[in-house]
């Protein structure tokens, strides 16, 4: 269920903005070595002057110089006395966001200088008192809208005009002073929000609060992607097929500062949780074996904290970084299966209540050897727990139970283990390989069903191993850029594992599953390798500029993947897909893509290939607005979450005709019919879409 963001979280973020606003009073102008310094945040800026009596209000004769941090500075040896000035934003004039004082009919920002330098703080002269209202108030926006038109042969050969979308987002952002700033980004979605356009809402998509000192910086944050680890391994952030960084569908804090002795610190405390009550379902008989009623109660999973930190210390051309991850509330739940007898129907225990824990830990220590050599290593350690308060239940007539609460228990679910050797090789300016190596070890424990298991029965202890060898070579100059990566994976199972402990056990990260990946998808072209004891998979793009000219601009980009159980052995997927691109004037651009897929496959029971096509004609205001009329199935889809175009429209079709990680998980034995079906409806698609995209 998606998380709601509603009224009071703006009011939250107000509140905090004034309470910071007074921690972060405004530090510019301010007496530094040299004169006064002046500052003004917008790292988007092209140019920004200082204008004022000073220097006969010139648009160029003092320019300000952008930092690291966004901020752009100078500093200026002015008399004193009173001064008035502005600045010129690439050939804008604004007052200055960070000074309170205005005076004259042009709102000119001044401020008055001692004798002995300072900046004196009165406000006497006129002008304006600070407050959250004296902001620089950013307005912007993104509008996407679809029609899409498909003639369905699937169902009678009926042509049909799904309803349009109409996404409008609209984005606030206000720099109180310097130190502080503020974003929230609003969105009306007819989809999302299944009514007409007109009647929906206007929903807090994700906001941000961010106060930044010389020491430390301070983030609230709803729904934004704001962080990801330092260490290879990203044990928080960019975990995933999309490799995102953490705090989408979370809210939170995140801080960053600087302690004694040169070590960085990073802390997160986050909800990362949906917005799904516990409600809890009645008891009921769920089947019936022979002379025993199975019965079940059900939680739905309705929240998850998480706290993280990240130390880091550097020593020369030396890094050690260390970085905690804990996760509370996975998977709330039902855990016993509860058994009776027929004729006394006595239900002896339900499980009330279920919190995971997984806690996880990576140290790693990364060394710059020479210039063109960087290599890392990373050990990982993690745990998972369960804890539940139970309620015993005593049925007495009817559907009568009397209760009595027990004590909470906790197990060990799971360990793992693993170590990451990663080495960089930069062959002169052009070439770029990267070499890794990963071990990992996972045991699975199951003393939390001992008491369903018969008397004599050993409970379970299952374990898995994998071990992952992966190449990257990149190769870029100027436009034009090659990238090759293969992946070869070892697996090792016990004979006794379940089909879902298979597949967690082969998902994840580089095909190994772990407890910090958030999520259970895999790449398309890892779907057939699931269940084996090893998985390659090679990955090929290329991009090339063609042409530039009067003729317009031409690129061309290939991409390849071929996956095989072993690089010795026949490949039971591949893939090409090509995409022209063609600009032929200043307003018309041409895109072709098509993608060529081949299923070898005797399990899945596939041998066809399959090739599909999008083509688009797209006229080009300026570079805000673009309307285009397409033909096929767009490979470059609207994340819902991130509202960013991603390349994975054909993923998202093949999902919604049923092959997607679901299939996957439970139902592997018809994944190869499922895709089948799939892949033949994104051949045979007849669809028209015109489509806009328009940015203020």
């Amino acid at each position: 269920m998606k998380r709601r963001y509603d009224a009071p979280l703006l009011a939250l973020l107000a509140a905090a903005g004034l309470l910071l606003a007074q921690a972060a009073a405004a530090d510019y102008p301010r007496q530094v070595t040299g004169g006064i310094e002046f500052s003004y945040r917008d790292p988007a800026a092209r140019q920004v002057s200082w204008a004022g009596e000073y220097n006969g209000w010139s648009t160029n004769a003092t320019r300000l110089l952008l930092g690291d941090d966004g901020v752009w500075r100078v500093v200026i040896d002015l008399g004193s006395g009173e001064h008035e000035y502005k600045f010129v934003v690439d050939g804008n004039w604004i007052a200055d966001p960070s000074n309170p004082r205005t005076r004259g009919e042009y709102g000119n920002s001044w401020i008055k200088v001692a004798g002995d330098g300072s900046v004196v703080e009165d406000t006497a002269g006129g002008g304006r008192l600070p407050s959250l209202l004296n902001s620089q108030l950013t307005i912007g926006g993104f509008y996407y809208a679809l029609y899409q038109l498909e003639a369905v042969a699937r169902e009678g050969d009926r042509v049909l005009l799904e309803k349009p979308t109409h996404d409008i987002n609209l984005a606030l952002e206000a720099t109180l002073n310097p130190s502080l700033r503020g974003l929230a980004e609003l969105n009306i979605d007819n989809i999302a929000d299944p009514s007409e356009m007109w009647r929906t809402r206007l929903n807090l998509q994700r906001a941000r609060l961010s106060l930044t000192r010389p020491s430390f910086t301070l983030d609230l944050f709803e729904n934004v992607d704001i962080w990801a680890s330092d260490d290879p391994l990203r044990l928080v952030g960019q975990v995933g097929t999309y490799a995102e960084d953490y705090g989408l569908d979370a809210a939170g804090a995140l801080f960053f500062g600087t302690l004694p002795g040169k070590v960085t610190v990073t802390a997160l405390a986050a909800d990362a949780g949906l917005d799904q009550p516990y409600r809890p379902d009645p008891i009921r008989p769920a089947d019936s074996l022979g002379t025993a009623v199975i019965y079940s109660y059900v939680i739905n999973a309705g929240y998850r904290d998480d706290l993280a930190l990240e130390f880091q210390r550097v020593f020369g051309g030396a890094e050690l970084t260390y970085v905690g991850h804990a996760k509370r509330g996975i998977k709330p739940g039902n855990l016993f299966v509860q058994t009776g007898s027929i004729v006394d129907t006595t239900l002896t225990r339900v499980n009330y209540r279920t919190v995971q824990n997984n806690l996880v830990h990576g140290l790693t220590y990364r060394q710059d050897w020479t210039p063109w050599l960087q290599t890392a290593v990373e050990y990982v350690y993690g745990t998972a727990t369960l804890q539940a308060k139970d309620r015993a239940y005593e049925k007495l007539d009817g559907e009568s139970y009397t209760e009595t609460f027990q004590d909470e228990r906790s197990w060990e679910l799971q360990d793992t283990r693993g170590i990451l050797v990663t080495a960089a090789i930069d062959l002169g300016e052009s070439w770029r390989v990267a070499l890794s190596h990963r071990y990992q070890r996972n045991r699975n424990t199951y003393d939390h069903l001992v008491e369903d298991f018969p008397a004599g029965v050993a409970v379970p202890d299952q374990s898995a191993a994998a071990r992952s060898y992966a190449l990257a070579l990149h190769w870029a100059r100027g436009d034009a850029s090659y990238r090759l990566g293969l992946e070869q994976e070892e697996f090792r199972f016990e004979d006794g594992l379940v089909w879902g402990d298979h597949f967690w056990f082969a998902d994840g990260w580089m095909g190994a599953g772990n407890l910090w990946i958030d999520g259970d998808q895999l790449p398309l072209d890892k779907y057939g390798l699931v269940g084996y004891r090893s998985a390659s998979v090679i990955r090929q793009s290329l991009q090339l500029p063609l042409a530039r000219g009067k003729q317009g601009d031409l690129d061309l980009a290939l991409s390849a993947s071929v996956s095989a159980t072993r690089l010795d052995r026949r490949p039971l997927y591949w893939d090409l897909e090509q995409e022209w691109n063609w600009r032929f004037n200043p307003d018309w651009s041409l895109l072709y893509n098509a993608r060529v897929a081949t299923y070898d496959h005797e399990f899945l029971d596939i041998d066809e290939t399959f090739v599909d096509h999008f083509v688009a004609l797209s006229y080009h205001v300026g570079r805000a607005a673009t309307l285009s009329l397409g033909w096929g199935v767009n490979p470059y889809w609207l994340d819902p979450r991130t509202k960013t175009f991603k390349p994975h429209g054909r993923r998202e079709y093949l999902a919604e005709q049923g092959a997607d990680e679901n299939a996957l998980r439970t139902n592997y034995s018809r994944l190869g019919a499922l895709l089948l079906r799939a892949e033949d409806a994104l051949r045979d698609v007849q669809r028209i879409t015109l489509e806009g995209r328009f940015t203020f």
